[in-house]
């Protein structure tokens, strides 16, 4: 079902404001945060040439309409010490040829069924799409996912929400896809696995650790930070407000810079809250995510 998909884009994203170069403070330490543009980008594109060409272009580029700071004023783009550089997911997988036509998913009856019990969470459908609740079917199976939805009904009496994607985890809670410019394509999540390796061969290329991330306007998770990188909390303090955008910021690489030591002073772990909304385990490929409910 996996395709090299071309979608068309959106709106020109270049001509989108942006606030090119910030400081922001996390864990005890002043980080500069550079967001890179590129061209439109899709399964014929190599993410690490795209990656080193805007790096490349950060102390000559011209400023754009909306842009906070000149050009001249940002940080060149030769690698230093701490630096590490977010790459959006959603080009991660678009630029490997993951993406998959949404043309060739049949939704069935359980598949309708199950997506009229779902609540949308603002402007992003999610699940209740039948054709991205077969994906799911499709990769977790039938009796995984009726079990996660009878789950799900019988703890939301209780005030419990996100059962449903809780149990059966990235598959469904970080699919994306069949809106915007992608609305003939869904998007998988990348795997752990996937995901570190990418990492791994982009830090490689760039000289600099490199984060795989996913983050929209309701919290986000880190995928992947490869050797050197910092804490995947740090990341998600650092990209809280989502300035990746959603495809017509074209702006899916973040460059974050420390721009002092850091404290001596630890910052402390947070817990999950009763509710679910922050988890801050992580595993050996270094994931850690804010719940989002897609």
């Amino acid at each position: 079902m996996t395709t090299s998909l071309r979608v068309e884009p959106g709106p020109d994203p270049l001509a989108a404001p942006v606030a090119s170069d910030v400081v922001l403070v996390a864990a005890g330490r002043r980080w500069r945060r550079v967001l890179l543009r590129t061209p439109w980008l899709d399964a014929d594109d190599d993410l690490g040439g795209a990656l080193a060409a805007a790096l490349a272009t950060m102390p000559d580029g011209s400023p754009r309409p909306g842009d906070v700071v000149a050009v001249a004023t940002m940080p060149d783009g030769s690698p230093r010490p701490g630096d590490v550089v977010a790459v959006a997911e959603k080009v991660a997988v678009v630029t490997s040829g993951r993406t998959v036509d949404a043309h060739g998913l049949r939704a069935g009856a359980l598949a309708h069924l199950l997506a009229r019990s779902v609540r949308p969470v603002g402007n992003s459908l999610g699940l209740s799409q039948p054709r991205k609740m077969q994906f799911v079917l499709d990769q977790a199976g039938p009796a995984r996912v009726v079990g996660a939805a009878l789950a799900a009904a019988l703890a939301r009496p209780f005030g419990s929400t996100g059962t449903f994607y809780r149990l059966l985890g990235s598959t469904a809670r970080d699919l994306d896809g069949l809106r915007g410019a992608y609305r003939d394509a869904l998007l998988p999540p990348l795997l752990p696995g996937e995901a570190a390796l990418l990492g791994h061969h982009l830090a490689s290329r760039l000289g600099r650790a490199v984060a795989v991330v996913d983050v929209n306007d309701r919290g986000g998770s880190v995928r992947s930070v490869s050797a050197g990188g910092p804490d995947p909390e740090v990341l998600l303090r650092l990209l809280a407000d989502n300035p990746q955008g959603n495809a017509g910021q074209s702006t899916p690489l973040v460059l974050l810079r420390p721009s002092d030591p850091p404290s001596s002073r630890a910052p402390q772990r947070r817990r999950r809250r009763s509710d679910g909304r922050l988890l801050s385990s992580r595993n050996c490929s270094g994931q850690v995510r804010r719940s989002t409910g897609r």
